[in-house]
């Protein structure tokens, strides 16, 4: 798929990235720029949620690195588009978005048996601080529409 030196997990990594720094000479500007370090910072706290309700593992280690090819496709992808930033209003939808985030979130701790009560609240608490990055970087659809396409394509 990779060719022949990126066949492994590490050389997968190593295409992201030299993908990551090709891509991005085609999205040149200062917007580009806040909208890559911005859906790369959503994209990481997506990745540290699941990564945290897994208890780690390797996945998201190398998911990590790959979070900058993945933040050039999303603007390369929509470079095409008059309305990169979305002018309407997404209070409700990302609103839905949020509470369907936390819901999972609150599933997949309350189904874990390993942990007490008071353990499940603090991993709650603990997670909701990459919820509420997550709330605080959504501020128009471009970024809701990429954070719910990263998270449901991975997670």
């Amino acid at each position: 798929m990779y060719g022949k030196n990126f066949g492994s997990e590490a050389g997968q990594d190593t295409y992201c990235l030299l993908y990551a720094y090709f891509i991005k000479q085609r999205n040149p500007g200062a917007e580009k720029s806040e909208q890559r370090t911005r859906l790369t910072d959503i994209y990481l706290n997506i990745n540290s949620i699941f990564g945290y309700l897994s208890y780690g593992g390797t996945y998201f280690g190398h998911q990590e690195s790959r979070l900058p090819a993945e933040s050039e496709y999303s603007i390369y992808v929509s470079s095409d588009q008059d309305n990169l930033t979305g002018q309407y209003d997404i209070s409700k939808q990302k609103k839905l978005y949020m509470q369907s985030l936390r819901q999972r979130i609150a599933d997949e701790v309350t189904a874990d048996n390993s942990l007490t009560h008071q353990e499940k609240i603090e991993r709650i608490k603990k997670i909701d601080t990459f919820v509420d990055n997550i709330n605080h970087l959504i501020t128009n659809a471009f970024y809701l529409k990429w954070a719910q396409h990263f998270q449901y394509k991975y997670y």
